[in-house]
């Protein structure tokens, strides 16, 4: 009895999205950068340098917030860092070398 092999997906199928280059990536994840940068700020800002006590209960969403959008933004700027230094791997690699 033959066995079936399960089929490969063809890279041009319709169902599968091409890979992003290293310039999307660099760009789609600066973006996310300078946006999460920005609510960061204002998490910090609102969460910790506010002296408000009527705010208790908005102090500790913030300051829990700006924890958590301080990891994603970690997350975003070494994302946005390697697809950066890949992008000048490819530069250096497609300019000829001095004669």
């Amino acid at each position: 009895m033959p066995t079936e092999q399960p089929s490969v997906p063809s890279p041009e199928s319709p169902t599968q999205r091409p890979r992003p280059s290293a310039e999307e990536t660099f760009k789609h994840y600066g973006v996310l950068s300078l946006i999460g940068a920005a609510f960061l700020a204002w998490f910090i800002r609102d969460g910790w340098f506010n002296d408000d006590p009527k705010m208790l209960e908005h102090l500790a969403f913030n300051r829990w917030g700006s924890l958590v959008v301080g990891l994603v933004l970690a997350f975003f700027l070494v994302m946005c860092g390697s697809a950066g230094l890949t992008l000048l791997r490819q530069r250096k690699q497609k300019t000829p070398p001095p004669s």
